[in-house]
């Protein structure tokens, strides 16, 4: 069986449109810069940094259904910095999304998680240390 690729864009209301990989490219990249409007959301606190894009392929590998065209990533430090401790925690999170709405309320979710983490982890970390 043969995979084919096919690249997207998005049009001005952020719905998803095929096109051809050469106008993919130019659209995604604009010389050196990456396309702004590529970018749902991007939040950084406390050495988070909870970052969800449009791809512009599709990321359905099996199965039917519409193209996963959307990420939602994780990124930190293998450590969380909190009161001068180490806090271990893994950030290897990723969830995908096929439309941009979708993407949008999977980022807000993704934020308030890992918000939640942070400050669990910060409390966990004051208590502990008011005991010592």
């Amino acid at each position: 069986m043969t995979y084919e690729v096919v690249w997207y864009i998005l049009d001005d209301e952020h719905r998803p449109v095929a096109v051809e990989s050469r106008v993919a490219a130019l659209w995604m990249f604009n010389g050196t810069q990456e396309n702004p409007a590529r970018r749902v959301g991007l939040d950084e606190f406390d050495g988070v940094r909870v970052s969800t894009v449009f791809l512009g392929i599709d990321h359905r590998h099996f199965g039917d259904g519409p193209p996963i065209l959307f990420e939602t990533m994780v990124f930190g430090d293998e450590t969380i910095e909190v009161f001068g401790h180490e806090f271990t925690e893994s950030l290897g999170e990723t969830h995908r999304y096929v439309s941009w709405d979708d993407a949008t309320a999977g980022h807000q979710v993704t934020v308030r998680r890992w918000k939640a983490k942070v400050a669990a982890a910060k409390a966990a970390m004051k208590n502990i240390l008011k005991s010592v």
